[in-house]
């Protein structure tokens, strides 16, 4: 994944986006779920697949890698998984769409971790719910650069939200 930005003069920016855009993270957090055995899922919309593609660049992926779901539009997701009450309730780029969706894949591929993440790429706004068996965690992200530049820092903060995950277990 390389990140920088491609137009104008952002020199402080800059620094803060190249110090995202760590290609090594995708490494870091797929040797952690080996070393745990752990298996990853995940329910991608916004970044489309961003974050798979990440964990499969790395080698030996396969052994954690469970399943990713890249659910673009609306009716993708209401074709996988049974969540029209949520999408009129709360529209299909929520905080509570992100959790549901992580629930429901939960439910769906009994992984050790899963992740899923709505957002407006173009408008750099992000929800991202990480999940196990007994915790859950949800943010929002707010990004202000071109959409593929803010598709990259959410699929970083994703990762991101993983590793440091990972890095509080101490067993399986």
């Amino acid at each position: 994944m390389k990140c920088k930005l491609q137009e104008g003069n952002f020199l402080e920016n800059e620094v803060h986006f190249e110090k995202k855009c760590d290609t090594l993270i995708n490494k870091k957090v797929v040797n952690i779920l080996k070393e745990k055995q752990m298996s990853l899922s995940l329910v991608e919309s916004a970044t489309g697949g961003m974050i798979a593609s990440s964990i499969v660049d790395v080698e030996g992926a396969s052994e954690v890698f469970r399943s990713s779901y890249v659910l673009y539009q609306d009716t993708a997701k209401l074709q996988m998984f049974d969540i029209e009450n949520i999408i009129l309730k709360h529209t299909s780029v929520s905080m509570q769409t992100s959790k549901v969706l992580v629930d429901l894949l939960f439910h769906k591929t009994k992984s050790d971790i899963l992740l899923s993440v709505t957002g407006y790429a173009d408008k750099g706004v992000f929800y991202i719910c990480l999940k196990n068996n007994s915790y859950i965690k949800c943010q929002e992200f707010n990004f202000n650069y071109e959409r593929n530049e803010n598709r990259k820092l959410a699929t970083y903060e994703a990762l991101n939200m993983i590793y440091h995950y990972l890095g509080g277990l101490n067993v399986r």
